[in-house]
């Protein structure tokens, strides 16, 4: 009798081990919500990049704009759209991309990502003022198009996302010179409102024509996106 006992006892511990280290396991993951609840406020917003520095490359001073707003989300998913804007000419954007943020299937919190092309973007214009932006677009269909590459999100110290391709990614031409033809995307976002890039531009012989190293950064200015 008193082995039985000991039995059901050894097996109590087990169940109650377990189900405390799952609990605890689980307290300690955040919940993919919360991820992209956060990644939406520290992604979103209006930015802008204006150096001065003589020592830069001549295209590193050209004022420009970066506009990044979530545009649908839905399970395990998170879609914003990235553009960047000479201020100048708001209605031909230098690079525009659709980023989608999801959650890695083999490891539970880890954030990958894949950009894709917009269709046809030509035929869009100023989709940040509308209140439905690409209403006549979604997931699936962006998606059945082919991505333009893949990487992954970390989360550095401080707070700070780093998002970094795992290969250069084909170079949407919507609005400025072919001078590179691919990007190795690596951005790093702030909860403090600025973004800074350590990209590398590649020619269509695989050569670096331009790169840059996190020391320019790009400064959050309003969140309102239907005001640009």
């Amino acid at each position: 009798m008193r082995s039985i006992n000991l039995f059901w006892g050894m097996c109590l511990l087990f169940l109650f081990t377990n189900t405390t280290l799952l609990a605890q396991k689980k307290a300690k993951e955040p919940s993919l919500n919360k991820q992209f609840k956060e990644l939406r406020a520290a992604f979103a917003g209006i930015y802008e990049m204006r150096n001065t520095d003589e020592s830069l490359p001549a295209a590193a001073r050209i004022p420009q704009d970066m506009l990044i707003f979530p545009i649908w989300e839905v399970k395990n998913e998170q879609w914003f759209y990235f553009a960047w804007l000479n201020p100048q000419l708001k209605d031909r954007p230098l690079e525009e991309t659709l980023w989608r943020a999801y959650q890695d299937s083999t490891k539970p919190g880890k954030i990958l990502f894949d950009l894709y092309r917009i269709p046809n973007s030509k035929n869009y214009q100023y989709e940040w003022r509308k209140k439905q932006p690409y209403a006549d677009l979604n997931p699936d269909l962006i998606i059945g198009e082919g991505d333009r590459c893949a990487g992954e999100l970390n989360m550095l110290a401080d707070k700070v996302y780093q998002a970094v391709s795992y290969e250069p990614c084909p170079r949407e031409e919507t609005g400025s010179s072919a001078a590179y033809t691919s990007i190795l995307v690596d951005f790093k976002f702030s909860p403090k409102g600025f973004i800074t890039f350590g990209n590398r531009h590649y020619d269509n012989k695989g050569n670096v024509v331009m790169q840059f190293d996190h020391s320019m950064p790009a400064k959050k200015v309003n969140t309102k996106l239907q005001s640009y």
